[in-house]
């Protein structure tokens, strides 16, 4: 009677457990999610008559990678995002025949994610190191409340923030490096770096923490549960 006691406990911490899991991808999902990726150049050179080369930013889209460095995935404790993205301008190197020879990168990420269940946020930005210019790319989480910018002052290297999420549909996005469209811009050599490292947003849903006592509490009482001797 004991292993069977015992078996059965087993048993229903396993489907209680799956249905808490359950529960929590239940809470908060990706939705959608894609990296739009840009580049472009205007170059002027001697020897072609000073005719410009011009490429205004062409964008391409694809989905956020899944990796690493970069990704977006749900657990058990709710939604994580993880941002490991750079972009960059360059001018002319030194011993040229080019009067101007300017390149530019960009990217922006975006994240839609549905809440079902109040959740609590937090945030953590970090400028991408080594960085030209002192300033922590802004980055904004917009619902039904409305839009909440994390953006630093100059010179400020990290953000952190944490709050409360109410249900909706929310999209997380942000953007990096420069996006030019005509004529030179006379950027810099080696160039100028914006980018974001080991930033992250974690959506964190509630503990069912009651369900959870109640498995523990089967399997102990299972496991420590002896024969009583007859006549006892």
């Amino acid at each position: 009677m004991q292993s069977r006691a015992s078996l059965v406990a087993v048993g229903v911490a396993i489907a209680l457990s799956a249905v808490l899991a359950d529960r929590t991808f239940a809470a908060v999902s990706v939705t959608s999610q894609k990296l739009v990726s840009g580049a472009g150049r205007y170059w002027l050179h001697t020897m072609f008559g000073s005719i410009p080369i011009s490429e205004p930013t062409v964008y391409t889209e694809a989905p956020f990678p899944n990796d690493a460095s970069n990704h977006a995935t749900v657990d058990q404790t709710g939604l994580h995002v993880l941002v490991n993205l750079s972009g960059s301008a360059t001018g002319k190197p030194m011993q040229t025949n080019y009067q101007v020879r300017d390149n530019w990168d960009s990217k922006r990420f975006e994240i839609v994610f549905q809440l079902n269940q109040p959740a609590t946020y937090k945030y953590h930005g970090e400028m991408w190191s080594p960085s030209y210019l002192p300033q922590l790319p802004p980055t904004t989480l917009s619902g039904p409340g409305g839009s909440i910018d994390f953006s630093a002052a100059a010179f400020v290297r990290t953000l952190d923030a944490e709050g409360v999420l109410q249900p909706g549909t929310y999209t997380f996005s942000g953007t990096v490096g420069y996006d030019y469209h005509s004529g030179p811009q006379n950027l810099p050599n080696p160039g100028m770096i914006s980018g974001l490292q080991h930033t992250t947003l974690d959506i964190i849903v509630p503990e069912p923490g009651f369900a959870a006592g109640v498995v523990t509490a089967s399997v102990l009482l299972a496991s420590g549960r002896r024969r009583r001797p007859l006549g006892a």
